[in-house]
């Protein structure tokens, strides 16, 4: 692994390759895997936060006791979140369409009311 990054860092920048060390090739490999913990992270908290079930999916987990994901595995839960985020969506605007409807209509009726008793009261 340290190779592979130490030629990517050369083809990357040609002219600095004669100062590539281990330690900056471990350093990159450490904020790599950092930064794998924290995408593996805030994806397995939005499956709890959402409450998603991955059901038998195979091939999402890199190794049977593994938690970090593949690159299909988040694949995979980035659609069931976003599909999840739709379908609440969808629910709540709905709801606000059945109830925000009766609601608009009844502080109309009211409006009228006032207005119309105000005017009925009404002596020139």
């Amino acid at each position: 692994m340290l190779n592979r990054i130490k030629k990517f860092y050369i083809r990357l920048y040609p002219r600095f390759h004669f100062g590539v060390s281990r330690n900056l090739a471990q350093t990159y490999v450490e904020i790599l895997r950092d930064e794998r913990q924290k995408t593996n992270a805030r994806l397995l908290e939005e499956i709890e936060d959402y409450d998603l079930d991955l059901g038998d999916a195979t091939g999402i987990y890199e190794g049977e006791t593994s938690n970090f994901l593949t690159t299909r595995g988040r694949a995979v839960v980035r659609r069931l979140v976003d599909e999840e985020k739709e379908r609440r969506y969808k629910s709540f605007a709905r709801s606000v369409k059945t109830i925000g409807l009766p609601i608009g209509l009844l502080l109309g009726i009211l409006t009228l009311i006032t207005a119309l008793s105000k005017l009925w009261r009404y002596k020139p």
